[in-house]
């Protein structure tokens, strides 16, 4: 009987350890069960001309989360990436990263274990060549720009959102203060229809900063990015 006692103690203590590691993000509760796996197809349009496309993909398993990026600005840059997020943790656990011009390929390679640490190589070739290995542990939490756009539909309460995030940048090994706020709703209207939509800021001084457009109802998703001081949008293509 006393085994059986501690054996649901021991089970009880263990799920729910499990359970605050698996809904808390930054401070915020998130709801890791609304992500899907799926493939989100995007345009990105300047002047009312497509001049590329972005290729997000989410792999939900057991233990992780996968990530995958394409991303192709015609004619200027490309970009390919693939994150595994670790859901016990609730941290990026690895990053494969290439970036590519006519000129250089950047290869970046990031490991982690928690949100305060980072191990990171930048290898430069091409015209220009240069090597950078960065390994710290931060103060602060510390989350990926790209993590952010991973698990904003998994964030369980929008209306209230105000906050400083410290964020790092896969492009360039830097660290910055990006600020993650709630505008309101907007219906927008992009090639994969019309939505309602929660609009936020994601912003930083110097920063490439962007207003994201969220869909309201389930499943969400990221239905159109605006760059904030440049001519380019990106919004789905269909659901």
């Amino acid at each position: 009987m006393k085994k059986a006692f501690y054996t649901i103690m021991v089970f009880t203590f263990l799920s729910t350890n499990l359970y605050s590691q698996k809904n808390e993000w930054l401070g915020k509760k998130v709801k890791i069960e609304q992500l899907e796996t799926r493939i989100d197809s995007f345009q990105m349009i300047q002047n009312d001309k497509v001049v590329g496309h972005w290729v997000w993909e989410t792999q939900i398993n057991e233990d992780e989360i996968i990530f995958k990026d394409e991303s192709v600005l015609t004619g200027v840059v490309n970009e390919t990436f693939i994150l595994k997020f670790d859901r016990q943790k609730l941290n990026t656990a690895i990053v494969d990263m290439k970036m590519w011009t006519d000129a250089d390929t950047l290869k970046v390679d990031i490991n982690r274990t928690t949100n305060k640490d980072i191990k990171a190589s930048f290898n430069l070739s091409g015209r220009s060549r240069k090597k950078t290995i960065v390994d710290t542990i931060f103060q602060k939490e510390v989350v990926l720009r790209a993590e952010v756009f991973a698990l904003l539909p998994s964030l369980s309460n929008y209306e209230n959102l105000n906050e400083s995030i410290e964020t790092f940048f896969m492009d360039s090994g830097k660290t910055a203060t990006m600020n993650l706020k709630y505008l309101g709703e907007e219906e927008v209207t992009v090639k994969a229809g019309k939505f309602n939509t929660y609009k936020l800021s994601f912003e930083g001084e110097k920063q490439i900063s962007n207003i994201i457009y969220l869909r309201k109802d389930y499943p969400r998703r990221i239905i159109k990015v605006e760059v904030v001081g440049q001519p380019l949008t990106i919004e789905l293509v269909k659901l």
